[in-house]
């Protein structure tokens, strides 16, 4: 029970499935047995800066994460999402360990902000860069698609299809895809500048102090 429960942890159960010859219900069973059993309540003391985020899994709709931001230990697991789903966590804290929380890293869902200026006044909020490079990219889906519409018939051709490419990291593009993105953004100069802008925005986190950012 202990083994299928480790290879849980580092891999989907349906594959553990296949390597032990048990079947999944098996495998989800002898997993929750030994989590609940075994696995050590979470380390709340001395506790300085929490991440918390959301994870969609399905049908099941959603779950909140939060985590340790120094150890990447998690600290707590709930269904849904929202203010209300952290009042466990909270419920958890003295006013002494909430007291020294001093960030909280989260996306830019007011639900999650509401209840930590509820419940840590005194902590920073630090949004997170992948969060706020999805939503530039949202930005970027903007002007590419009022692009396309005030473009002529002929030039349309350079702008449909292009999304993936405009969203993606250079160094993960095929070579035709940075032909085809090359000869866009030459083509296109609103296109051109707010692609230019992503990477500047994503340069704010290499730096060390605030003067150079």
């Amino acid at each position: 029970m202990r083994y299928v429960s480790l290879l849980c942890g580092w891999m989907p159960a349906l594959r553990v499935c296949k390597i032990l010859q048990v079947s999944p219900v098996t495998a989800w069973r002898y997993d929750l047995y030994i989590l609940k059993t075994e696995l050590p309540e979470p380390n709340l003391v001395g506790l300085e800066a929490i991440l918390i985020d959301e994870k969609h899994i399905g049908k099941a709709g959603f779950i909140t994460l939060i985590l340790n931001a120094r150890s990447g230990e998690l600290l707590y697991l709930a269904e849904g999402r929202g203010k209300e789903v952290l009042k466990g966590f909270f419920s958890r804290l003295s006013p002494e360990q909430k007291q020294i929380i001093v960030a909280v890293g989260m996306d830019r869902s007011g639900a999650y902000k509401a209840a930590v200026e509820q419940h840590l006044p005194q902590a920073e909020i630090v949004l997170d860069k992948f969060h706020l490079v999805s939503n530039y990219n949202e930005v970027i889906d903007h002007v590419r698609r009022r692009s396309y519409y005030e473009a002529s018939r002929s030039r349309r051709s350079f702008i449909k299809g292009q999304g993936c490419n405009l969203f993606r990291n250079p160094e993960n593009l095929s070579s035709t895809g940075r032909k085809e993105l090359h000869v866009l953004l030459k083509a296109n100069h609103d296109l051109n500048t707010v692609y230019l802008l992503k990477d500047c925005l994503k340069q704010v986190w290499i730096y060390t102090y605030r003067k150079c950012a």
